[in-house]
């Protein structure tokens, strides 16, 4: 019976998280699909970009709420069937979201699901997160850089408001929140050396990060545009 549980789990969770809100949305609403304007991103920032910003919070709300429905269920409604089914639905989500079936694998960069887990499962830290995210983007208005400051504030604020971090049953929940920061990370490879040569796209002012642009590197930041959407 438990490992019906687990496979159900599992699968269902991917399931959930690899429904690709951004396309759906923007498919019914314009015809299109998002796989072919702008960055070919199916997240909300290039489903803003052909629907309008007000669907920004609207995509970006579903992406996260697919991430944190299989993650509650498995850390509430499922605890007693073990303890770390809340861990494992939120990894499948992220893995959906990531590795869509419906859409030939080619997902999401999870960090929109990624919010939604951590809050399930790791709120406190999650928030702290978020406030980085904010405090970076008020300087620098990079949401890359603000998305992976985020994503690497998230283990120092769990380290230090959870004594259990590194023993018994806050092991595995620790090991779970580094593989999620690393897949952040990997999937923005791209925006790193973009920020390192100075080229990445800012939205609006603020600061220089990396490199001074000068004509070129400014000319080459706004060709990157459409390929530089993190919060999806």
């Amino acid at each position: 019976m438990e490992i019906l549980v687990w496979c159900a789990v599992i699968i269902g969770s991917y399931l959930i998280g690899a429904i690709p809100f951004g396309w759906i949305i923007v498919k019914l609403l314009r015809g299109v699909d998002i796989r072919t304007t702008g960055s070919k991103n199916i997240g909300a920032t290039n489903a803003a970009r052909e629907l309008g910003k007000k669907w920004f919070p609207v995509v970006l709300f579903l992406d996260a709420a697919k991430g944190a429905g299989p993650a509650l269920i498995g850390r509430f409604l499922l605890a007693s069937y073990s303890p770390h089914l809340g861990i494992v639905a939120g990894a499948a989500a992220i893995v959906g979201h990531m590795f869509p079936v419906y859409l030939k694998f080619i997902g999401g960069k999870a960090v929109a699901a990624g919010v939604g887990v951590m809050l399930s499962l790791v709120t406190y830290p999650t928030l702290i997160a978020l406030g980085v995210f904010i405090i970076v983007f008020a300087l620098f208005r990079y949401i890359s850089l603000s998305s992976l400051a985020a994503a690497a504030a998230i283990i120092p604020g769990h380290i230090f408001l959870n004594r259990d971090t590194f023993f018994s049953d806050g092991f595995p929940l620790t090991v779970f929140i580094a593989v999620v920061v690393l897949a952040v990370f990997a999937r923005h490879i791209t925006n790193i050396k973009r920020l390192l040569a100075g080229t990445e796209p800012k939205v609006g002012g603020g600061r220089t990060f990396g490199k001074k642009q000068d004509k070129e590197s400014a000319q080459q930041g706004e060709t990157a545009a459409v390929q530089s959407d993190s919060a999806e």
